[in-house]
């Protein structure tokens, strides 16, 4: 509930400061809090596709369109399985340009990877927390090694404004140097985001195709649409 008195969308979780916001009410297995005591909302999807994607983004944009007086919180989702994690992060990536400052800061997808966003700093891509128009959607394939990955994220969240952050940020840099990742250049999301034809084109080269590289199909997916 926020200070307008509207009330967000039902999440799955949220990680919520009870030291200095009380809780609202509690009625079953609904709880009700402040917007403000909210660090982060979590959307749980059994298995991540199209229409999971967009109902977590249509979520997220609800949350934090919302009156924040303090922050606004992060929004975050976890997914037991996807079908096809190559597909599954083009829309992401898509759905974030169109809308980035509402959108959810990552999105985990259990024994495989992470999606999430991300800035260059001296060269490096590090990740960043909070949504904007300078951030980079990425993909960190992080495997066996995901539900650790999507654990020390929200562990971070938790720290923001207290001095453990600080380690957390220096922890980050060595942890995020040598992993794995990828992005989509700026050029390709700008013309697959104003024009459906491209995008519907685009699209195409990551389907039904979860085990190829994703980098082979970036590829194919900038010469069929004309980018070189």
């Amino acid at each position: 509930m926020d200070a307008a008195d509207k009330q967000s969308p039902q999440f799955d979780g949220a990680l919520v400061d009870r030291v200095f916001w009380p809780r609202l009410f509690a009625n079953d297995s609904t709880t009700a809090v402040m917007l403000d005591s909210v660090l982060a909302a979590i959307e749980v999807k059994s298995s991540l596709n199209k229409s999971e994607m967009r109902d977590i983004f249509s979520k997220s944009a609800a949350l934090r369109r919302m009156l924040a007086l303090h922050r606004r919180p992060l929004v975050t989702a976890f997914a037991y399985e996807c079908a096809n994690p190559n597909l599954s992060f083009f829309d992401f990536s898509i759905s974030f340009l169109r809308s980035p400052d509402h959108s959810p800061s990552l999105v985990c997808v259990l024994n495989q990877s992470v999606f999430g966003l991300a800035r260059f700093d001296t060269g490096e891509l590090l990740p960043v927390d909070e949504p904007s128009p300078d951030a980079i959607p990425v993909l960190f394939t992080t495997r066996r090694d995901t539900l650790l990955m999507y654990l020390y994220f929200l562990s971070r969240w938790a720290t923001s404004g207290t001095r453990i952050a600080d380690l957390f940020m220096s922890y980050t840099k060595n942890l995020f140097s040598d992993m794995t990742s990828f992005h989509f250049d700026t050029d390709f999301l700008g013309a697959v985001a104003t024009d459906g034809a491209a995008l519907a084109l685009a699209r195409t080269c990551f389907e039904r195709k979860r085990k190829v590289d994703i980098g082979q199909l970036y590829t194919e997916a900038r010469n069929k649409i004309g980018l070189h």
